[in-house]
């Protein structure tokens, strides 16, 4: 249950970095956060669902990593808003996977800690930024030397779960800056609902292919409460129709997606 509560707030936290985006980078951060996230979110679904690419995790990982930062040094800002989710989602899909819960919890917390700062002092946002994904990534290399083994997710079809799910998430964050055509609080808030509504029914199945056995029934009710409540809250503050029905549609998908797991969980 611990490691649940860590696995929700830890995502959670993320929203909350939005919203203090500076106005003047909203579509900027949003498109690269969004676009970014899509593309390491499937290369990475792919990678950790392939035994042969779970084994030489300790080879790619780090010149992913190294090549990314190189990158950011030659060219600034717009490749720290690439970086910054990849460093998240390297560190989630290692810790994860590992076959400690320990090293989960442990990176959950760091990400947490990581974050405040960022909501406390806004206006510090690109410095703490690049704070966050350096200790991120600083953490993905200790664990890659301390993890012996690392679990395979559970996906008989991983490019169809990819492609329909972030289809539906990642294609709507994309679109909604325009969809808010320029208005920044409608941006951040419909942004951020998006994130939470159509995340909190990713991390449901999220939850159930990875290495991780309890899934809290009741806890999972009330996230699909959460989910059909919230749009209606956000369109009542910020009037658009169309996002409304964005999200609508965007959560009917994922709600339908069947999930097919394998019977037993592969180790490295």
């Amino acid at each position: 249950m611990v490691r649940f509560f860590l696995f929700l707030l830890s995502y959670a936290i993320n929203p909350a970095i939005i919203l203090v985006v500076p106005d003047k980078d909203v579509a900027g951060f949003l498109y690269s956060y969004a676009g970014s996230s899509a593309i390491f979110s499937f290369i990475l679904l792919i990678s950790f669902s392939s035994e042969w690419a779970v084994r030489r995790i300790s080879y790619w990982v780090p010149l992913v990593s190294c090549t990314l930062l190189i990158l950011i040094a030659l060219y600034g800002k717009n490749w720290l808003w690439i970086f910054y989710p990849y460093s998240i989602l390297i560190g989630d899909y290692i810790t994860t996977q590992s076959s400690s819960e320990k090293i989960s919890n442990s990176y959950r917390i760091v990400l947490i800690i990581s974050a405040l700062p960022i909501v406390i002092f806004p206006q510090y946002f690109y410095e703490l930024i690049a704070l966050r994904s350096i200790i991120n990534i600083t953490y993905v290399f200790v664990l890659i030397i301390l993890i012996k083994a690392y679990h395979v997710l559970a996906i008989r079809s991983p490019v169809k779960w990819v492609l329909i799910t972030y289809t539906f998430y990642s294609g709507s964050l994309l679109i909604v800056p325009q969809i808010a055509h320029g208005d920044p609080a409608t941006a951040k808030a419909w942004f951020v609902g998006i994130q939470v509504g159509i995340g909190l029914l990713l991390k449901k199945l999220d939850f159930s292919i990875r290495a991780i056995n309890n899934n809290p029934q009741t806890i999972f009710k009330a996230m699909d409460f959460i989910v059909f409540l919230l749009p209606f809250i956000l369109v009542f503050f910020f009037r658009n129709y169309a996002l409304l029905v964005l999200y609508i549609i965007s959560a009917l998908a994922i709600k339908n997606l069947k999930l097919s797991t394998a019977s037993n969980i592969k180790s490295r």
